[in-house]
């Protein structure tokens, strides 16, 4: 199960940074992103550090392993408010399929820490 959580961990992290860092930089289609979410772009700027924030805490959580079930804890329910603000717009499934695949991710990161702690 150690393997694993390390596995999922590391994954998640990958992905966390990945979508946090276009955020923080503010690329045109974050910007898009957030206008059309009704975003302000203060806001993306804080929802973008908060998963740097996670993709930091799921790394060190595996050697402070209440770090790590913080930061997917956090994934968890960041994932949970991209599904409402898609939700809210309208957006068809297929928008919310990656926020709710990175949530299912954070579920089972979260399951593997809590198993291995």
């Amino acid at each position: 199960m150690v393997i694993a959580t390390v596995i999922a961990s590391v994954v998640l992290a990958l992905v966390a940074a990945a979508s946090g860092i276009p955020k923080v930089m503010g690329t045109a289609q974050m910007v898009e992103e957030a206008r059309h979410l009704g975003v302000p772009r203060i806001g993306y700027i804080a929802i973008g550090s908060l998963e740097l924030a996670a993709a930091v805490g799921l790394l060190a959580g595996l050697a402070v392993t209440p770090l790590g079930i913080a930061a997917a804890t956090g994934i968890i329910l960041m994932m949970i408010g991209a599904v409402a603000s898609h939700v809210r717009v309208g957006d068809p499934y297929a928008a919310m399929a990656p926020a709710l695949t990175v949530g299912v991710a954070g579920a089972i990161t979260l399951g593997l820490h809590l198993v291995t702690a």
